[in-house]
């Protein structure tokens, strides 16, 4: 019986030792499960982030995409619109320009075609007036004899003629080479206009060249931003990986969990315990949580107030833009105007002033020439009279001496008075000649007069557009620098979020590490608490074999030395049966204390020792 008593013992310390291991490797397996646990929920929270920063990685690159898109279309645009524009500006100005200064060496040159066929046609009355008078003096001289007087006169008047003559080639030549320098200005506005399309070829060349860079640019930066995104793309893949890995251990991990559930039941009262331990700590690790999520949320509102910063620097950028886009329009304008205005003043140099001032010289010239040779032309009439008087009063005194000579005197009374209505009808001829040359030149005055007042009116208008493209352009200065200071501004605030989520990031990472720490704690009291309970139980297994010992010695002196009383052994035997194996109450269980006190009261030597 007593063997079979210590076999039940042994059995019993046996299982309540594999009872322990089970508690030790179902407390064991717990600690790991929250640790997957944990790590599982910082892998979730790692991919969130992970898949939010994707997210706006992918809105960033369509708002990037959309951005170049649309920037691409106006660069387009501006290509097709702007240089066309200007260009066709330019050339509009410069073909303008070249046509008026065209048109006025066209002008100048049909007037001086104009005077020169005049002049011709001068030459050519003058010609034959010459050979009218020279015809009349040859048949004076065969006529006459003794009036040697009137011949020498007339050989003064064709002399004088020869001169005039003279004088108009002269006139003539100057005209001519009038011309061939407005021929040669023609030649050279030609060459410049050339010129200037070669440099517009060349303007457009360089600006595609410009273009093409900024292409070249432009797709590089989309090439950097793709393999970013592929890189991103391969780390979501090992994620994903990751996570289904972490998945499939998740699975193992609730298997197991079903199994030691079972175990559990059978253990709750001895977890109970330690579940009030863990509730303290669970609450403080609660009101941690609690602070951490508060701390989350004031992230996410700082988050919210760094998107619309950045949604308002964006908007700020584009308008800024804008404004230099205007800018940038507004000088080419003021340079258009600029470009204008000095081929304006070009156009009216010095040199053309000086010859239309020279030419107003010359025809002035030409005026007093004629006057004078009207003059020279009534002093000659007056003479002739004078020499009709004295032929009278010699034709009176010698009529008694020659009646032959009346007829020669009326002939030349005749021919004096031809003479007298061809002098008054040229008279007549050059009065109207001069006068309409006079009409001519100050036609000509006034249309350089109103051709100078247009320009004076041209300038005040640039000047005053002018003025006006400056005003616009310290406005945008103003408005630029205004933005300037904002977007500083908004740079700033914007740095002083970012400061303080990063001090709240911290202080989040600084509460996980602490909450941490405590769960470590937490679980190196656990496994003290299991060191203890463990030596607690070995300590009441000793105990327990300790007395059974002493039990056994003190029954087997009893039985050696009352042999006679058999019923009382047998009463005895029972009762150490009863003792030991009887209820289960008896039985040593760690933390009771009850034992110990039962035994010692049973053997006072056990007590005493």
């Amino acid at each position: 019986m007593m063997r079979e008593v210590e076999i039940y013992k042994k059995e019993l310390e046996q299982s309540e030792y594999a009872h322990a291991r089970s508690e030790k490797a179902k407390g064991k397996l717990m600690q790991e499960n929250e640790d997957m646990l944990n790590e599982l929920n910082k892998l979730r929270f790692s991919v969130r982030e992970m898949e939010k920063k994707q997210r706006k990685f992918d809105q960033v690159l369509e708002e990037e995409k959309s951005n170049f898109a649309k920037a691409s279309a106006e660069r387009d645009k501006l290509a097709q619109e702007v240089p066309s524009k200007n260009i066709l500006l330019k050339i509009y100005c410069i073909s303008r320009d070249r046509c008026n200064e065209l048109r006025d060496h066209e002008s100048n040159a049909l007037l001086m075609a104009k005077e020169i066929d005049i002049l011709k046609s001068r030459i050519i009355e003058l010609e034959n007036i010459r050979n009218t008078l020279q015809l009349d003096l040859d048949n004076a001289v065969t006529m006459k004899d003794d009036t040697g007087r009137s011949v020498l006169e007339l050989d003064r008047m064709k002399r004088q003629l020869e001169a005039e003559l003279a004088n108009a080639k002269e006139t003539i030549t100057e005209l001519e080479d009038n011309l061939q320098l407005a021929e040669d200005a023609k030649l050279r506005l030609d060459v410049t206009l050339q010129a200037s399309n070669a440099e517009l070829d060349k303007v457009r060349s360089d600006r595609e060249r410009d273009d093409d860079e900024r292409r070249k640019i432009m797709i590089k930066k989309l090439g950097e931003v793709e393999s970013e995104l592929e890189s991103e793309r391969r780390t979501r893949l090992t994620l994903l990986q990751q996570k289904r890995k972490l998945e499939v251990d998740l699975h193992h991990s609730l298997e197991q969990m079903e199994v030691i559930t079972t175990q559990k039941e059978e253990f709750s009262r001895q977890v109970r315990k330690c579940n009030l331990q863990l509730k303290d700590l669970q609450s403080e690790v609660e009101e941690l949580k609690d602070i951490r999520d508060a701390a989350l949320q004031r992230t996410q509102d700082m988050e919210k107030r760094l998107k619309l910063m950045e949604d308002e620097l964006a908007s700020v950028t584009e308008t800024n833009m804008q404004l230099a886009a205007d800018r940038r329009r507004a000088e080419r304008e003021r340079d258009d105007a600029v470009e204008e205005l000095s081929v304006k003043t070009s156009l009216m140099s010095t040199e053309e002033k000086k010859r239309l001032e020279t030419k107003i010289c010359e025809l002035e010239e030409q005026v007093e020439e004629e006057q004078n040779n009207a003059e020279l032309s009534s002093d000659k009439l007056r003479k002739a009279q004078i020499q009709l008087e004295t032929l009278t009063t010699e034709l009176a005194a010698e009529r008694s001496l020659c009646e032959k000579l009346e007829a020669d005197k009326e002939n030349y009374e005749r021919q004096c008075k031809d003479l007298r209505v061809t002098l008054e009808e040229m008279e007549n001829d050059m009065r109207t000649r001069n006068r309409g040359q006079i009409a001519a030149l100050e036609a000509k005055l006034q249309a350089a007069n109103e051709h100078c007042a247009q320009i004076e009116q041209e300038r005040n208008t640039a000047n005053r557009q002018i003025r006006r493209m400056e005003k616009k352009l310290s406005d945008t200065l103003v408005m630029n620098e205004e933005e300037k200071r904002n977007i500083d501004q908004l740079k700033e605030t914007a740095d002083r979020a970012m400061a303080r989520h990063r001090q709240m990031r911290r202080q989040i990472e600084d509460l996980e590490e602490e909450a941490c720490r405590e769960r470590s704690k937490c679980r190196q009291l656990q496994r003290n608490i299991d060191d203890l309970n463990e030596a607690n139980e070995t300590l009441t297994r000793e105990n327990a074999q300790l007395k059974s010992l002493a039990a056994l010695a003190r029954r087997s002196g009893l039985n050696r030395a009352s042999t006679s009383r058999f019923g009382s052994e047998t009463d005895s035997v029972g009762r150490g049966a009863r003792s030991f194996g009887g209820d289960s109450a008896d039985l040593p269980r760690p933390n009771s204390g009850s034992t110990a006190g039962s035994f010692a009261g049973d053997d006072p030597d056990l007590t005493a020792s």
